[in-house]
């Protein structure tokens, strides 16, 4: 008695093809299984930051103008938003003063008309600032979110395609639940580091700088440098702490 033969098991060399003829998901895609075959090549060895950014890099530029436009709008507007950010504790300090020289005006009605006149623009300046402050806020929060997700669509789409073009084999040997969640992670960790590069640690600095050029005009360069010194500081031990 005769059994049945067994169908051949798919190899490697068996692919699953997906069709797509979107020229830009195909350079993604390359962009992708380079990166994949360079991290096969050092599996044994723990990649450096320089070496993990180098893969994630391609992804992390806009890929088209009009994302372009909406990442330079994001960073323009938390940069001026760490320019107003400094503005409204300056409207206080003039009102302060204003007041002052109403105390001691000695009931000169000129000057108190004009001190009165002196805290009530502070004070209008004050609420002003820190409404065009909540504006920009809003404004880096849509054009942020819509460029990140640009940068995680690509790379999500670029590795799920690497994916599809494997052999048949990969896939019955894998656990779909755990490629699923790496792949999770590596889409979340693209948008993680644009938001903490690009609009988190260079408008840090930025600010750092302006506090810093604030303090030495009004009079203070100790205070300037060390908060210039201070923030320095704590970046590179965060950068050697967590490498």
């Amino acid at each position: 008695m005769s059994s049945t033969p067994k169908p051949p098991r798919p190899s490697e060399a068996t692919p699953l093809v997906v069709k797509n003829g979107n020229k830009e998901a195909l350079d993604d895609e390359e962009k992708c299984s380079a990166s994949i075959s360079a991290a096969k090549n050092n599996s044994n060895t723990t990649p450096t930051w320089k070496e993990a950014f180098a893969h994630v890099s391609p992804f992390l530029k806009p890929s088209d103008r009009r994302h372009l436009l909406l990442a330079l709008l994001a960073l323009f507007a938390v940069l001026l938003e760490k320019i107003v950010n400094v503005l409204p504790p300056l409207a206080i300090r003039h009102a302060v003063d204003a007041i002052s020289d109403f105390s001691s005006s000695g009931g000169d009605q000129d000057v108190q008309q004009r001190v009165a006149t002196t805290i009530s623009l502070s004070i209008g300046s004050y609420f002003l600032l820190q409404t065009v402050d909540s504006a920009l806020s809003s404004i880096q929060s849509v054009t942020q979110r819509a460029v990140s997700m640009d940068a995680e669509r690509r790379f999500a789409s670029a590795l799920f395609a690497h994916l599809n073009i494997l052999g048949a084999s990969y896939h019955l040997e894998r656990h779909s639940g755990e490629l699923l969640r790496i792949l999770s992670r590596g889409a979340d960790a693209t948008s993680t580091i644009i938001e903490a590069l690009l609009f988190s640690l260079v408008p840090t600095l930025f600010e750092a700088c302006v506090v810093g050029g604030v303090f030495w005009l009004l009079g203070m360069p100790s205070i300037a440098v060390s908060t210039i010194l201070s923030v320095l500081a704590y970046i590179l031990y965060t950068y050697y702490v967590t490498n």
